[in-house]
Parts: C-alpha cells; sequence; structure tokens
C-alpha cells in the first residue's frame, strides 16, 4: 500500500503562522527603524548644516563691523578728528552687539553638540572670539595686525563647521559664500590701513606693500568665486563693481599708489640731494678737496638723474613740476662748478676763494623739496571711506543673496527630508496593516479552518463520535479537504456498519462455540460417567465375591487389589468430571465451585490467593457464571504456568452500573507481560479475551514486565434466562446428539 510520508512538526498550523508573520514583522519593523533612524540621521545632519551656516552667517556680520570699526579707529588714532570719535564709538557699540550675539550662539550650539566632531571647532571659535574680546578691552582696537589672526581664524573655523555638515548641492554655493566672506575681510583690511595712512598723511612703501598684498587676495578671491559661484551671483557682483562710486574706489586706489610711489621718489631725492646727499658732498669737496667726494658727488649726481627721471614719467604737472624744476636747477648749478673746484686747487686757491667762486643758493631747491613732502596728499580721507564702505557694502549684499539662497536650499532639504520620512513612515504604516491583515485572514480563515477541522477530527477519535461533518461550501484546497474528509467519515460509517455486523456475529458464533464446548463436556462428562459408571461398579462387585468366594490367598489379595484400582479409578474419574463439568454448574452454586477450584489450585501450587466475591452471583445467568468459573479457572492456570507469583488477588462482584454488570479482577505480583497487543499475549490470554468478547463484555489486561498482571473483566447481563442463550444450547445439543448418533451407526 503506498502511502505519503509528512514531515514531523512540533507546532500547529496556527502557531507556525504565527510564527512566520512575526518573523515578517519583526523583519519589516527592523527594516522600518534602520532606513528611519538613517533618514533621521540625514534630517539631523541637514539640521546641524542649517545651524552651522547659522554661525557663519554671524561670523560674516561680526567680521563686517569688526572691519568697520577697526578702520574707523585707526582713522581716529591717525586724525584724532572728532566727527571719527563719534562714529568709532557707535560702530564699537555695533561690534559689541555682534560679540554678543555670536558669544550666546556659540553656548547654545555647544551644549547641543556634545560628543560631537564639531565640538572642537565651535571650543577653538569660543577661544578666538575671547582673544577679540581681550584686545578690545585691552584697547588695541586700531591694531590690524593684532585682530587679523583671530578674524581669520573665526572665517575659517566657521567654514569648516558649516563644510562638514552641508550637502554636496550646496557646496558649491557655500565656497562661493566664503569667497566673499574672506573678500570682505580682505578689503575692509585694505580699507583700513589706506584710512590710517590718508588720515595720518604718512605713506611708506611697506604698508603701500601690505595694500597690493591685500588688492592681490581680493583679485584672487573674485576669480574663484566667478569659477565656483553661479552665473545670476556673478552677474551681481559684477553689476555691483560697475557702478560708478566702485569705480571711484578703484581710481583713489590707483591715486593713492601714485602718491605713495611719489613721496617714496621724494624722500629718496630730498636724502639725495639734501645735506646728507650730492650738496654735503660738493662742501665737503670744496672744504677738504677729498677726491672721494667728488667721487661720491657724482654717484649722488647719477642717482638724482635717475630720481628725476622717474618723478617726470608719473606726468604730475603743475606746481609739482615746477617745484622739480627748481630742484634740478639747483643741481646742475652744483654739477657746473664740481670741475672749477679741481682747476682752482690746482692753481692753490685758498678755500674761502673757491668758497665764494662756486656758492650756489640752494635755498629754494630745499624750500621746494619740503614743500613737495608736505603738500603731496591730495585724496580725501572721506571721499575714500565712502567709495570703498560702498565697495564693500556691495559684496555683503552679493553675500546676502547667496546666504539666503543658501537658507532657502537647506530649508527645501529638510522639507524634503520631512516629506521623506513621512512618506517612508506611512508606507511602512500601510505594508504593516496588510501584513497583519494578511496573518490575521491566513490565521483565522486558513490555519482556522485547518484547526476546526483538526480538532474535528480529534473530536470525533476521543468521543468515537464519527457522525460529525466539515463544512463543504469553500471552493478552495481547504473545502477540497473538508469532502475528501466528509467522504472518508461516509466510508468509514458503512465499514464500521460492516464492522459491526462482523463482529455481531463473530461474537454470535463464538458463543455458540463456547456453549458447543461446554455441552460437549456435559456430554463427554455424562458418558464417562454412564459408559465407566456400571462397568467400574459390576467389576468391583466380581472382586469382592471373589475375594469373599474364594479360599485362595492369592486371590483374594488380586480382588483386593482390583478393588483398590477400582477406587483410585472412580477418584480420578470423579476429579476428571469436576474439571470437565464441575458440579457447581448444575448446582448454580457459583461461589462454592470458585473456592473450591480456588483451594484445589493452592494446594497444587503453593501460591497465597485471596479470594473476595460479593454481590448475588446465584442470579447470573448459566453462561455468565460458566464464563466466570472458566475465567478463574484459565487465569489460576497461566499463573501457574507463567507468573512466578507469590500471591494472587481474585474479586468477584455483582454491581449496578446502568445495569447489572459482572467485575472480575485477578491481580498477582508474578513478572508480568507485554500486552501492547493481542500478538504479544499466549492462547490463555486469547482465550480469556474471546470469552469476555464473546458476552459483550470488557476485557483489560494491565502489566508490564516486573510489574504483575491485572486482568479485570466486566459483563454486563439481564436477569433471566437469554432466549438467544436457550437457542444456543438447542441448537449445540442438536448437534451433538446428531454426532453421537452417526458414532453409534459407524
Amino acid at each position: 500500500m503506498n502511502s505519503v510520508t509528512l514531515k514531523p512538526a512540533s507546532f500547529s498550523i496556527k502557531n507556525r503562522v504565527i510564527l512566520i508573520v512575526s518573523l515578517f514583522v519583526f523583519m519589516l519593523l527592523a527594516f522600518t527603524v534602520y532606513h528611519f533612524s538613517h533618514r533621521w540621521g540625514e534630517l539631523t545632519q541637514i539640521s546641524r548644516s542649517q545651524d552651522a551656516f547659522e554661525v557663519t552667517r554671524h561670523v560674516n556680520l561680526l567680521v563686517y563691523e569688526l572691519e568697520k570699526e577697526f578702520a574707523l579707529t585707526a582713522g581716529f588714532l591717525a586724525g584724532s578728528k572728532e566727527p571719527l570719535r563719534i562714529k568709532m564709538l557707535k560702530q564699537q557699540q555695533k561690534s559689541d552687539d555682534e560679540v554678543e550675539k555670536l558669544t550666546t550662539l556659540l553656548s547654545s550650539y555647544r551644549q547641543q553638540w556634545q560628543g560631537s566632531v564639531k565640538l572642537k571647532s565651535i571650543d577653538s571659535m569660543v577661544e578666538s572670539l575671547q582673544g577679540v574680546i581681550a584686545l578690545r578691552s585691552a584697547g588695541k582696537q586700531g591694531s590690524f595686525d593684532s585682530y587679523s589672526d583671530y578674524t581669520d581664524s573665526l572665517i575659517q573655523q566657521a567654514g569648516d563647521i558649516t563644510g562638514m555638515s552641508i550637502s554636496a548641492e550646496l557646496r558649491d554655493r557655500f565656497d562661493a559664500y566664503m569667497k566673499l566672506m574672506w573678500l570682505i575681510e580682505e578689503s575692509g583690511q585694505e580699507r583700513g590701513i589706506t584710512y590710517e595712512m590718508i588720515e595720518g598723511g604718512t605713506f611708506s612703501v611697506s604698508e603701500l606693500l601690505k595694500v597690493d598684498n591685500y588688492i592681490s587676495h581680493q583679485n584672487e578671491l573674485i576669480d574663484r568665486f566667478k569659477r565656483v559661484g553661479e552665473t545670476r551671483f556673478v552677474t551681481m557682483l559684477n553689476a555691483r563693481f560697475d557702478e560708478p562710486v566702485v569705480h571711484h574706489a578703484e581710481q583713489l586706489r590707483a591715486a593713492l599708489k601714485e602718491q605713495v610711489q611719489l613721496n617714496d621718489l621724494l624722500n629718496r631725492l630730498h636724502a639725495t640731494v639734501g645735506y646728507g646727499g650730492l650738496i654735503h658732498a660738493f662742501k665737503n669737496y670744496v672744504i677738504r678737496g677729498d677726491s672721494d667726494y667728488e667721487k661720491l658727488f657724482h654717484e649722488q649726481m647719477k642717482l638724482f638723474k635717475l630720481l628725476s627721471s622717474d618723478i617726470k614719467h608719473l606726468n604730475l604737472g603743475g606746481e609739482i613740476a615746477d617745484r622739480i624744476a627748481i630742484i634740478e636747477a639747483t643741481v646742475e648749478q652744483y654739477h657746473g662748478y664740481i670741475d672749477t673746484i679741481g682747476q682752482m686747487r690746482g692753481q692753490g686757491r685758498s678755500i674761502s676763494e673757491i668758497d665764494k667762486r662756486v656758492r650756489v643758493d640752494d635755498r629754494p631747491a630745499l624750500d621746494a623739496i619740503e614743500f613737495l613732502r608736505l603738500h603731496i596728499t591730495k585724496i580725501d580721507s572721506t571721499d575714500w571711506w565712502v567709495s570703498t564702505s560702498e565697495r564693500m557694502q556691495h559684496i555683503f549684499e552679493v553675500a546676502g543673496a547667496l546666504e539666503q539662497d543658501i537658507h532657502r536650499g537647506i530649508g527645501q532639504q529638510l522639507q524634503a527630508a520631512y516629506r521623506s520620512m513621512l512618506y517612508y513612515l506611512l508606507l511602512s504604516l500601510l505594508l504593516l496593516i496588510i501584513t497583519l491583515y494578511s496573518a490575521y485572514y491566513l490565521i483565522r480563515h486558513v490555519a482556522g479552518s485547518l484547526t476546526l477541522m483538526a480538532e474535528t477530527l480529534q473530536s470525533a477519535t476521543h468521543q468515537e463520535n464519527y457522525e460529525l461533518l466539515l463544512n463543504e461550501s469553500r471552493g478552495d484546497e481547504i473545502g477540497q479537504l473538508a469532502r475528501a474528509f466528509n467522504r472518508l467519515i461516509g466510508e468509514r460509517q458503512h465499514a464500521e456498519t460492516q464492522l459491526l455486523h462482523l463482529s455481531e456475529k463473530s461474537r454470535h458464533l463464538s458463543r455458540r462455540l463456547i456453549t458447543a464446548a461446554e455441552n460437549e463436556r456435559s456430554y463427554i462428562a455424562r458418558e464417562l460417567h454412564d459408559e465407566l459408571g456400571q462397568p467400574l461398579t459390576a467389576v468391583k462387585t466380581i472382586a469382592t465375591l471373589l475375594a469373599k468366594q474364594s479360599e485362595d490367598p492369592q486371590v483374594i489379595t488380586d480382588a483386593g487389589e482390583i478393588k483398590l484400582m477400582i477406587d483410585r479409578l472412580f477418584r480420578n474419574v470423579r476429579r476428571i468430571l469436576k474439571r470437565i463439568r464441575p458440579d457447581m454448574l448444575d448446582a448454580s452454586n457459583l461461589q462454592d465451585g470458585l473456592l473450591d477450584v480456588i483451594k484445589q489450585w493452592q494446594r497444587n501450587n503453593n501460591i497465597a490467593c485471596s479470594f473476595n466475591c460479593s454481590g448475588a452471583l446465584n442470579q447470573l445467568p448459566d453462561m455468565v457464571k460458566v464464563a466466570t468459573y472458566r475465567l478463574i479457572q484459565e487465569s489460576l492456570t497461566n499463573i501457574s504456568r507463567h507468573a512466578k507469583a507469590s500471591s494472587v488477588t481474585i474479586d468477584v462482584a455483582v454491581v449496578r452500573d446502568g445495569g447489572p454488570l459482572l467485575k472480575l479482577d485477578v491481580q498477582d505480583d508474578g513478572v508480568g507481560a507485554d500486552v501492547s497487543s493481542l500478538d504479544m499475549m499466549g492462547l490463555g490470554m486469547i482465550g480469556i479475551h474471546e470469552r469476555v468478547r464473546s458476552l459483550n463484555g470488557k476485557c483489560d489486561f494491565i502489566s508490564s514486565p516486573g510489574k504483575g498482571m491485572h486482568i479485570a473483566v466486566s459483563i454486563p447481563f439481564s436477569h433471566g434466562r437469554d432466549v438467544e442463550q436457550e437457542e444456543l444450547s438447542n441448537q449445540t445439543m442438536e448437534i451433538f446428539q446428531s454426532g453421537r448418533k452417526a458414532s453409534s451407526n459407524d
């Protein structure tokens, strides 16, 4: 027979569905938590970039105000003008406000960014800001070099903080913004130093070199801004730089450069012409006549011509050119007398004669040099301040527009991140609802149906109720399974009906066979009694007569032995007859018969036996009486043969349990046996089972190896003679009578 092997499972289908769904829900939740945390990290990163850019914006404002303050302070310290002092004090208040705002902002973010990599940059910014505050408290407001390191550090650290968190799509815009911030600082430095030079009226090449350096840095920053900035912001900056005020600032820058160069040339010209220069060499040559002084004079003369040529190339014209011409005329007079000095010395003239001959009035030349030095500055400080401040303001406006664009971009990213996180949460919630609903459907409609079918099968098995049918209305595999189950139930009911019919026939046949066996025993017992009793009695009578009539001792002895043999034979026949057909079966005294067989068994086996009897045994039908006797007889026989027991307990009772019922319990303390199936039992136990089954009774064998044997029997009966039993008895007697007739005829 073919069979389908199913894999063993410790979980029910319902539990397995719940487990699988739980795993899926757990995976979904884990996936949701992972991606939610990832999106939350993105949102936090964008929020941090917004905060960091706010720090950068405040740094830009602070640098802008500080540069303005530094320039005003430097101008006031150089010129000591009261209007500048008033402007300086107002600007210092603005700078103080920005310092306080940035300090508060950094303190707030320092608490928020604990454990972040940005905390180190925040601490560095705090240190730089404290350095600025310390310089301001020490009264060094006009010292550009002292502040430059701190402002540079603030800008650099602000750029680092924002650069670590800003997104890639905004990075170019932020880089352009940083270029403008550096440009504001460089422009402020240039404006301040130049303003200090103009107000103080001191023009030096070293300061000009600083200014040139700032200008070079600005041009480089503008080029970089144009490379990384968007077209609209580059166009905006170009438009601002094309305004007249910016061009005027550049013109002032160029004019200042020329003035510084002219001042340097005039200083050198003064050193070359004055008493430390060629005039000094000329007079010493007159007095001492040393050729070294002549040589020095010619060297200074060459240098003067170069300086004069450089001044002329400036194309200054006007009064400056007239003053230069006076100086040149005076120098030419000195140059014309240098050879005269040599000739007069060669003629042996005295120093006084030589001095009178070559004396030159150099006061106009020296007055011209001093005039040029004192009246060289023609750049108005207010004009410079206004034009360069406007230029810085234009740069600041472009930076403000770029700043708003970056803020708007960060805000859009925040909104997109919030929307993305919200959409993902909604999608995850939808998937979770679908999963839970699917689980509910599977558990209720699939696993629930299978569970109901399993419970129905278990109930049918436990209650032995095979009339339960399943609902066949479903059209899926469960419906097919229900229909198959109902067909199996129908086939089982049909098979059970046939089995009951066959079982009834089997019990009927068993009863007939048992009745036939008992009748056969009765017949054999009567035959033995009738056929052996009279001949044996006759033989014994003859032996008695022979012993009385004979005088031969041998005959008397033989006759006596015959009588003894006949008596022994009578006893054996009675014993056999009692075993085949006990007297109690005829006398209807079951209890006495049971006591008799138990005592006889005890004598033969030397095993202790306890017998308990209760109820009206004499009211039992004959077949039940015979069955009780035979069951005890067979049980004792099995015990003596196989049990190796030391004690036996027999309980017989007639009780009412919904009807009259005979209960028989036989227990021993022997070796026990395996009673898991009839195949494991001996013929005696099978006979006991079949005899009880033929009477519609129940027989249980309770045992295990080493635990003894307990035979529990219950047989229902009804009072009075059973009609079926009487019919069986009559039929059996007819069978045996026909058998005896056939035997006698033979």
